[in-house]
């Protein structure tokens, strides 16, 4: 079969066509022809998902993101026995903007709530999230402390002194 360049999800099937594994590639033609050469150096996981499969599918995506994204929701619809990872409850990170607390609280969460937050992502990056947020408290000088610490303290943390918080769990801050 010729398979497409491009990036984008593959799906495994057994002879009773059923998904027994889905992955996601930059090409598709170099990963998925890589289970079918040199299977010598297969994990022993690897060899048994080889011996079951008799067809494949591919979705070719616009991009790598989007095909990890992809991948993703297909893990959640099909549980295929052969992929570990992403079958419970894992889900990809998202920021949380909380506008509702008194001060505004900005969060990495896995799952999105219906609690009137704002939610951006999802992320497929982790690191590139880190970097979003740690630019985002740069910029602005919000609380990172637990409401239980805000509620608790009794002097301004290390972030006040670095200006990077204006230290409204301890001083008198104008909300505005």
């Amino acid at each position: 079969t010729a398979l497409p360049k491009e990036a984008g999800v593959y799906l495994m099937k057994n002879g009773k066509a059923s998904v027994i594994y889905v992955g996601k590639a930059k090409s598709l033609k170099s990963r998925v022809s890589s289970y079918f050469v040199n299977s010598a150096s297969h994990t022993p996981k690897t060899k048994k998902l080889v011996s079951e499969i008799c067809d494949f599918e591919v979705i070719i995506t616009k991009t790598e993101v989007e095909a990890l994204l992809l991948e993703r929701t297909l893990i959640k619809h099909h549980q295929p026995p052969f992929n570990i990872l992403l079958r419970d409850d894992k889900e990809y990170p998202y920021i949380k903007v909380d506008m509702k607390s008194p001060w505004p609280r900005i969060s990495k969460v896995r799952k999105r709530r219906d609690d009137n937050s704002t939610y951006i992502g999802p992320y497929g990056e982790v690191a590139k999230l880190n970097l979003i947020m740690a630019m985002m408290y740069r910029i602005f000088p919000l609380i990172r402390c637990s409401k239980h610490e805000f509620d608790n303290t009794k002097r301004p943390c290390n972030y006040y002194h670095m200006k990077m918080c204006l230290a409204p769990c301890v001083l008198d801050v104008d909300k505005d």
